[in-house]
């Protein structure tokens, strides 16, 4: 899919030309404005060949400051993977794994993630996994990634597991209704990696998300956050989080939302972690649609980079808060440059 803006050329009657003919060449005229108006008037970007000198040098300068960036971000979560919160670093760490070209690097990201003997790797499963409550607890989404965790190393899971997923299956008429959209789309995730039947499909869930687009008064930034993060998450689950690209053409219709939006925290400025969050998270998911720079997504490429704090993290306060892992991670996501080839998962339950 390529998105770019065509030129359209006004009619005029040659001579000899016939009635057939000037409605052949009308036809020409209202298929190119269908092709700019699909495109919602996205700039073209131009092919590398085309580009002067001194653009080619800026691109180059670019890729350098990228990379550069990426690598300081990742070596910080590398470096604290221990003081992260319970269960989180092997699952970020392994969506990085998957988008790095490099074999070194991705060597060292399997090796942090296999040394599991940290207590911090893992987080700590309730004694009653089929109790209702756990169902208004914040720490279902964390049983679940520790399920998965567990099941990716090798170790028994399928016990806990199945109380879990009766539990859900039980109380589920009663429990979905409370679930906001972008959490569903994640939980149609986890289902899927452990293997469960989901309560919904994904084709509904793209359905609601470009309703929820297109019913409301869109004005981009961060009071559309509910509905961007829905998209963002819709192409980050489509690609499992960065194990294979993702078809832009179901996603067409929501790109120009998105690219308005990182105008307006352009415009408003990235102040804090969560315009961080959701700038890096619409960078990540054009990429995974192959969507190509311009100078929209540069500039606010640019200005994450120049967010990134002296130790290599991005995000508020000291130490190694949530906030902050949550923020690098993202920010590693927009800044590095996704190979051709996405990486395959390693065999974590293969020890070294």
């Amino acid at each position: 899919m390529i998105w770019r803006r065509e030129p359209v050329a006004g009619i005029s009657r040659k001579r000899g030309d016939t009635p057939r003919s000037l409605i052949r060449r009308a036809w020409v005229v209202v298929v190119a404005v269908g092709i700019s108006l699909s495109a919602c008037q996205v700039e073209e970007v131009e092919p590398l060949g085309s580009l002067s000198a001194e653009e080619i040098q800026s691109a180059g300068v670019e890729r350098e400051a990228r990379l550069i960036a990426a690598s300081r971000g990742l070596e910080w979560l590398l470096d604290n993977a221990d003081e992260m919160p319970p269960g989180w670093a092997p699952f970020f760490l392994l969506r990085l794994h998957r988008a790095t070209s490099e074999a070194e690097t991705a060597s060292r990201i399997e090796r942090v993630i296999r040394d599991d003997s940290a207590p911090s790797r893992r987080f700590p499963l309730p004694d009653d996994l089929g109790d209702p409550k756990l169902l208004r607890s914040p720490n279902l989404m964390s049983v679940l990634f520790e399920l998965r965790r567990r099941k990716a190393v090798g170790e028994p899971y399928e016990a806990q597991a199945e109380v879990v997923r009766k539990l859900l299956e039980s109380r589920g008429q009663q429990f979905w209704p409370r679930v906001r959209l972008t959490q569903r789309i994640v939980y149609l995730y986890q289902f899927r990696e452990l293997g469960w039947e989901a309560p919904f499909e994904f084709e509904e869930l793209v359905r609601q998300v470009g309703m929820s687009a297109k019913s409301r008064q869109w004005r981009g930034g961060a009071q559309d956050q509910p509905t961007l993060y829905a998209i963002t998450h819709l192409i980050l689950v489509e690609g499992r989080y960065f194990q294979e690209y993702v078809d832009p053409e179901r996603y067409k219709s929501m790109v120009p939302f998105l690219l308005l939006s990182l105008k307006r925290l352009t415009s408003e400025g990235l102040r804090g972690e969560r315009e961080l969050d959701i700038a890096a998270e619409i960078l990540a998911s054009l990429a995974l649609i192959r969507y190509p720079d311009n100078d929209l997504t540069r500039d606010v490429r640019k200005r994450i980079i120049a967010a990134q704090n002296p130790d290599g993290s991005w995000g508020d306060g000291d130490g190694v808060t949530a906030g902050k892992v949550h923020a690098t991670a993202l920010a590693v996501w927009a800044t590095m440059i996704l190979p051709s080839e996405l990486r395959s998962d390693p065999d974590l339950a293969i020890r070294p």
